[in-house]
């Protein structure tokens, strides 16, 4: 469902919902739109997990606009943008392995930002830019199996130049 749909139940975008909020006090209208949420929740099971499940792919694979839409996958906008963070996330996966194998700690501290942080966005109202306090490690991440390659194919030591083999 796109972001604007949900906006029309934000008490700074309803007068209604304001109102309610002005009448019931924000915790006990927190614990209504709770209990409204779980009531939704048990009524369309199979809806919410289809919805969480593309929420987790949108997280780690954003669209053209940021929205819910699967169709915008294959959008003309921000090609560039979306494809460098699609290929940085695979990357990041071995990364982590390469992480894993140097320096547990870090793997297992870097694991638990990118398995925790992004929970709560698997369930409620998603935008790409939620992402980004932690772009930072994916991308960190994803350049560790590209320094790796870089270092074990251009750095060995049987690929100096002949120029300065010659000269010795």
């Amino acid at each position: 469902m796109p972001l604007k749909a949900f906006q029309q139940f934000h008490p700074n975008r309803s007068a209604n919902e304001a109102r309610k909020v002005l009448e019931l006090g924000e915790p006990d209208y927190n614990k209504l739109r709770l209990r409204e949420v779980l009531d939704w929740i048990k009524a369309h099971r199979r809806r919410f997990v289809r919805l969480s499940v593309y929420r987790f792919i949108a997280w780690w694979m954003p669209t053209e606009s940021g929205t819910l839409q699967f169709e915008e996958y294959t959008g003309k906008d921000r090609r560039l943008e979306r494809s460098i963070i699609y290929l940085m996330t695979l990357l990041s996966v071995a990364g982590l392995a390469i992480l894993f194998r140097s320096d547990f700690k870090s793997a297992v501290l870097c694991v638990s930002c990118l398995a925790i942080f992004p929970l709560i966005y698997y369930f409620v109202q998603f935008q790409d830019r939620y992402r980004d306090p932690i772009m930072w490690l994916t991308f960190l991440l994803g350049a560790l199996p590209i320094s790796t390659f870089v270092r074990r194919v251009c750095l060995q030591p049987g690929a100096v130049s002949s120029d300065n083999a010659s000269s010795t």
